[in-house]
């Protein structure tokens, strides 16, 4: 497997998120036309979505899912499945910096981040490439109001409320090419 096989998986489930909630969502905020996906080192996601700013595109940023590169994949068990280790990924909207933690539940994480993140988890545990145990996919969630990645002030440029998936462990079932 290439690390292309699970971008492509990746994007084919958060299409199926957006199909599925975009409706829900824009009834809610009409500012919300899909879920955003995109993939990379984090510096190149930024870098992209700030280069939308003022264009046709700024409107799509967000709410966004965001699969963060590099990730592992452990080769040499299972002859018909890889592992997939260490997936990170962000959810994220846009929000006012001058809000209280309390407002970002009501307005972003309550009514849109978490409806996203339900919806991930299902359409993984779904998803005909993707073997998971008990209806489970192994990961740890972290709630970003106003996020920071700890590191910067502001590393988006946009003031983001985030859910952050880390430490996902995804099985994808390997395909034969030649069937």
């Amino acid at each position: 497997m290439s690390s292309q096989v699970i971008v492509n998986i990746m994007s084919d489930i958060v299409g199926r998120v957006s199909a599925k909630l975009t409706p829900q969502l824009s009834a809610y905020d009409n500012t919300i036309v899909g879920v955003n996906f995109m993939y990379g080192p984090p510096k190149e996601i930024i870098r992209t979505l700030q280069g939308w700013n003022g264009t046709s595109k700024a409107q799509a940023k967000y709410p966004i899912v965001a699969l963060y590169q590099p990730f592992v994949e452990d080769k040499g068990g299972d002859p018909s499945m890889d592992a997939v280790e260490n997936i990170r990924m962000i959810i994220g909207r846009q929000s006012d910096p001058t809000w209280l933690t309390d407002k970002r539940y009501a307005v972003n994480f309550i009514p849109v981040l978490y409806p996203i993140y339900d919806e991930l988890m299902n359409q993984i545990y779904d998803d005909p490439n993707v073997n998971t145990y008990a209806g489970r996919v192994k990961h740890k969630k972290t709630d970003w109001p106003f996020f920071d990645d700890g590191k910067d002030a502001n590393p988006f440029g946009d003031w983001l409320d985030v859910v952050e998936i880390k430490n996902m462990m995804l099985n994808i079932e390997l395909k034969n090419e030649c069937n």
